[in-house]
């Protein structure tokens, strides 16, 4: 098993077994989006890529103590890991945990 699979596994399992609460938000500075420390709620900016987003928060989520030049590396090497079935695996958790 690969490295990133082992990642993208981690993510999965969050988003599934944790459930955040993920809402859509316009920031207004530069922020695409906002994990909770404790990771129940994720803020996604919808005017942003939202995919690469979530991923990163999630990151932040499951690698509490990662710094932001880590998550940053791991999101962009995850992306141009992941394929469709993985961005609709992604999407899917995305739609189940959103909240209006």
């Amino acid at each position: 098993m690969t490295a990133y699979l082992k990642i993208f596994k981690k993510v999965v399992r969050y988003l599934s077994e944790e459930q955040p609460d993920i809402y859509f938000a316009k920031f207004s500075n530069v922020l695409k989006g906002v994990c909770y420390v404790d990771g129940s709620v994720i803020y996604l900016d919808p005017t942003q890529e939202i995919l690469p987003t979530l991923l990163h928060e999630v990151l932040h989520a499951v690698y509490p103590t990662a710094s932001e030049n880590l998550i940053n590396l791991i999101e962009r090497r995850l992306m141009k890991w992941m394929e469709e079935a993985e961005w609709i695996l992604l999407l899917d958790l995305l739609y189940f945990n959103l909240r209006d």
